[in-house]
């Protein structure tokens, strides 16, 4: 009560309570406090906007005397941008600025809003669009840019989230193809097709991030020959790839046959343990190296493949079980007096699941307070070749035995005998 009133609501609500101390009728009516409170809220909201657009407008002075000076160079990162942003919304491109752009991404200095504000967010005029193509020339040495743009625009611009149809080639290693498409507006975009490509793509979310690369340039409207532009990757990267170590095997791999889902079938049907993979990765995170070593128990000896080492993970790991199938695929099945050797059922799954190409299933187990069925319940989930989604369960008082009992139940809904 000591401050001073600024404002009419509280003025209100003083007159309010005044009357109801003094057991006086009310000043105001429920429906004048409504109407009362709608006008405070309008002029309230009214104000925001002219104190918003009075310092939008003062930023957009400063925006706009920063873009026509002679000097760039010295402009932080969050100013550059400010200025590219004024550049394509009041469409000008001075020749410094043009300058500076290319600089900066010949040095790879632009961030990924940089690249969004140019591609996405400038018109199409002549010199814009100049700028847009080596941008988009220069995303294939930065892929994963791709995606973000692509996000970007689905959640500021939007557009419809992107849809991808991949199909792969069943060879060794395994080829993919990526088509990308989206909805702006009432037009359909799609990315050009991949299997023009004079060298095979061995990973799926390359593939994807060159189906977003020649989405946009489809957007864009801008010629962009991919074959040129991943073939100028590989030769950039042949110095790597030359003095990697080569992919050696005790046997001739055949590139259509799974190695690795083979190893699997010959140690369930002889009854041993499943084999170990121990790898280690080197090089940088975008240029992984392999190298690994698979071993297997067999009556108490231990049984080790060669060390084989590749930049590819998967190919490696087909290398090393190739070995070790020659090392002990003449030993004798594991026989017991007794009871034959129990099926492994998550194994048998992860095989079936390599032989039709699908993702591995995934387990989620839950911890039961009631304990009449057992203590933990295992979810299996998988996810079919027609994009269905398949869920089977277990109890039991053990975690690996629901886990095996669920992976069971998917087994013979995929696999009824």
């Amino acid at each position: 009560m000591t401050s001073p009133i600024r404002r009419y609501a509280d003025l209100v609500n003083i007159r309010q309570l005044s009357a109801f101390i003094s057991k006086q009728a009310l000043v105001y009516t429920q429906d004048e406090l409504v109407e009362i409170a709608a006008h405070i809220n309008a002029v309230t909201l009214q104000y925001k906007q002219k104190q918003a657009q009075h310092f939008k407008k003062i930023e957009l002075q400063k925006r706009q005397k920063l873009l026509q000076q002679h000097e760039f160079s010295t402009q932080k990162a969050h100013d550059f941008r400010a200025i590219l942003s004024t550049a394509a919304a009041s469409n000008q491109l001075p020749s410094r600025l043009y300058a500076k752009i290319e600089q900066r991404l010949q040095q790879a200095e632009l961030g990924v809003r940089d690249k969004f504000i140019i591609l996405l967010q400038s018109p199409a005029t002549e010199k814009w669009q100049g700028i847009k193509s080596k941008l988009l020339h220069q995303l294939i040495q930065d892929l994963p840019h791709t995606t973000s743009l692509l996000t970007m625009a689905v959640q500021k611009l939007h557009w419809q989230t992107i849809h991808y149809e991949s199909s792969q080639i069943d060879t060794f290693p395994p080829q993919f193809f990526t088509l990308a498409s989206t909805q702006i507006k009432d037009r359909i975009f799609t990315s050009s097709s991949q299997k023009t490509l004079s060298s095979g793509l061995n990973n799926k979310k390359t593939s994807q991030q060159l189906a977003n690369l020649s989405l946009l340039a489809n957007i864009l409207a801008i010629p962009l020959d991919i074959n040129t532009a991943l073939s100028a990757q590989m030769t950039n990267t042949n110095v790597t790839e030359e003095t990697e170590a080569p992919l050696e095997s005790a046997i001739l791999l055949q590139p259509s046959v799974n190695y690795i889902g083979k190893l699997v079938e010959l140690y369930q049907q002889k009854g041993w343990d499943a084999p170990t993979y121990e790898y280690t990765q080197e090089g940088e995170a975008h240029r992984p190296h392999f190298i690994m070593q698979a071993s297997i128990i067999i009556n108490n000896q231990t049984y080790t493949s060669e060390q084989k080492q590749s930049s590819n993970k998967k190919a490696v790991k087909q290398s090393v079980s190739a070995d070790l199938i020659e090392k002990i695929t003449h030993l004798p099945a594991k026989t017991t007096a007794s009871t034959p050797a129990k099926s492994n059922f998550v194994g048998m799954l992860n095989t079936l699941c390599q032989q039709r190409h699908l993702d591995l299933p995934y387990y989620h187990f839950e911890l039961m307070e009631a304990q009449d069925f057992g203590q933990f319940k295992c979810l299996c989930c998988l996810v079919d070749q027609q994009q269905y989604k398949h869920e089977t369960f277990a109890y039991s008082r053990a975690k690996k035995a629901a886990k095996q009992q669920a992976a069971e139940a998917m087994w013979q809904l995929l696999h009824p005998s």
